[in-house]
């Protein structure tokens, strides 16, 4: 229902649409009212730029919100080295252009560990 165990208002209310849907179609309840869906919106990953990776051992600061449009260049969110908390944050950018699909739930990060992805619309394959 929401991502990593997280709950909202939105998710909720989608999972809820979602069901009345299937429940409508399969029969088993054929005639409750529907929401219809959204139309399928087709994406891809577009290369290795648009996944975002902790440079260090530290606390990621997100700035960014899932389905958010991002651009080249964006500021991601503050890299914190918890070991030395009298450093400055460290800037993390986007390396390319998308919409957020997906992003890490934890603030404590390892480097290397996938902290976003991003996604490119194309046309229906």
């Amino acid at each position: 229902m929401g991502m990593g165990g997280w709950v909202t208002g939105d998710s909720v209310g989608a999972t809820r649409d979602a069901t009345r849907r299937v429940l409508k179609h399969t029969g088993v309840l054929p005639d409750i009212d529907t929401v219809p869906g959204q139309a399928t919106r087709w994406t891809r990953i577009d290369g290795a730029n648009a996944y975002l990776f902790a440079p260090f051992d530290g606390y990621f600061e997100r700035r960014f919100m899932l389905g958010e449009s991002i651009e080249a260049g964006q500021l991601a969110g503050l890299m914190h080295q918890l070991s030395r908390p009298a450093l400055e944050p460290e800037p993390v950018y986007f390396q390319s252009s998308g919409t957020l699909y997906a992003h890490g739930l934890v603030g404590h990060v390892r480097a290397g560990q996938n902290l976003a992805v991003l996604v490119q619309d194309v046309a229906r394959p």
